[in-house]
């Protein structure tokens, strides 16, 4: 029993195992033994097959706040294309001239004062203009808005003949021995009348935005401003009808005294008119909560005045020509408009309010008189003035 169990020994150590031997050396495994297949872990398994996690909604669809929270420039909101808009126009205005004539040298005293006649009329007028715009926008730096305003008003007419002579202190009117005090545009006659008129406005504008930006935030709702430059043209005009004249004042220095009151037959008519461009700068603020406010400047330095009157009273032989017009005025000059206002919005529509002022001033131009013999008389006139201003209320739509 011992040789056998020694002879088993000896088989053991002399050849080994077919498992101890390829534990041993690697050479001698298998190929496959030696690049296993390697099984993926659970994790990355999962990893692979489910679909990336959809980002935040805040991501697919960046707000203004989410994209200043990550440093980045939001954009605007989108701008409206187009706007409807009335507004109810309280407006109170007047279309107002003064020209003036030399006295000649020889019927005053002292002797070589220049002397001048002139008068001063004011065309007033109150009523309530209805004003209609509408603003298309096909691009978001560019828009194009066309407004149109008419009404009929009532008002007083008052005309004031006058004397001045600016270097004395004391001036004597020999025809009639009248004398003056101070006379710095003293009024001699006066007139007042009753005023119908027809008023309208007409503008058209293109605005080039140059600013569109956010300046802060309340509770995570923006406020944001915009600015545009304007340009475009405009035109005003009053129609006015005078009746109903009567004498407020009768001095007797340079003119025969007369009496006060109703003087009988003045139908008469003025139609003021005042056209050309306009710049200026229009500023839109938009608060939370559906509230905004806006204000616009525009400013022209090239209007052209044209006044077309008809006196029924001096018309007729050794007076004015019959046919209308028997006196215009021209000249040039200057127009300032502002508008300033708020308003609340509500899904597509806007309540607003505001003060909007149109005023026009010229330079010194010419009032021509045609008279009743084919001949005209030139005179100088010093300046033409129009006003048109007040409060309004009004709504808008906007899509």
């Amino acid at each position: 029993m011992r040789k056998v169990g020694a002879l088993v020994l000896m088989l053991l150590i002399t050849f080994p195992s077919r498992g101890s031997a390829a534990s041993a050396d690697p050479s001698l495994m298998p190929e496959l033994d030696r690049a296993p297949a390697r099984v993926p872990s659970p994790a990355r398994s999962r990893e692979r097959t489910l679909p990336p996690e959809a980002p935040p909604a805040e991501e697919l669809a960046p707000s203004s706040t989410a994209s200043r929270r990550r440093g980045e420039d939001p954009s605007p909101p989108r701008r409206s294309v187009l706007r409807l808009r009335t507004r109810a126009w309280l407006t109170s205005g007047s279309i107002d001239t003064r020209y003036c004539a030399q006295v000649p040298p020889d019927q005053v005293t002292p002797a070589g004062m220049e002397v001048f006649e002139g008068e001063t009329e004011e065309r007033g007028a109150k009523g309530i203009m209805l004003v209609h715009s509408m603003e298309l926008a096909p691009l978001k730096w560019l828009s194009f808005e066309g407004q149109f305003g008419e009404d009929k008003a009532k008002g007083r007419y008052n005309d004031g003949i006058w004397v001045h002579a600016p270097d004395t202190d004391l001036l004597t009117y020999f025809p009639t021995g009248g004398t003056w005090v101070k006379p710095d545009h003293v009024d001699d006659v006066g007139y007042g009348a009753d005023v119908s008129a027809r008023r309208d406005w007409a503008a058209a504008t293109v605005y080039l935005r140059i600013v569109d930006a956010h300046i802060a935030e309340v509770d995570e709702l923006e406020v944001r401003h915009a600015l545009d430059i304007a340009l475009g043209v405009e035109r005003y005009r009053q129609n006015s009808r005078l009746t109903n004249l009567e004498r407020t004042l009768s001095v007797g220095k340079r003119y025969p005294v007369a009496p006060l009151g109703a003087v009988a037959g003045l139908d008469s008519a003025y139609l003021a008119q005042w056209r050309g461009p306009h710049i200026g700068l229009r500023e839109e603020f938009f608060a939370p909560y559906g509230f905004s406010f806006d204000g616009t400047v525009l400013w022209s330095p090239f209007m052209e005045y044209r006044g077309d009157g008809y006196d029924n009273l001096s018309a007729g032989p050794g007076g004015l020509r019959s046919e209308a017009p028997n006196f215009i005025d021209r000249a040039h000059g200057t127009a300032v408009h502002i508008q300033v206002g708020g308003g609340w919005a509500w899904r597509n529509i806007r309540l607003e309010a505001g003060y909007q002022r149109l005023y026009f001033y010229s330079r010194t131009g010419m009032r021509r008189y045609y008279a009743f013999d084919g001949s005209s008389t030139d005179y100088q006139l010093e300046f033409a003035t129009a006003e048109l201003g007040g409060a309004y209320l009004g709504a808008s739509l906007r899509f």
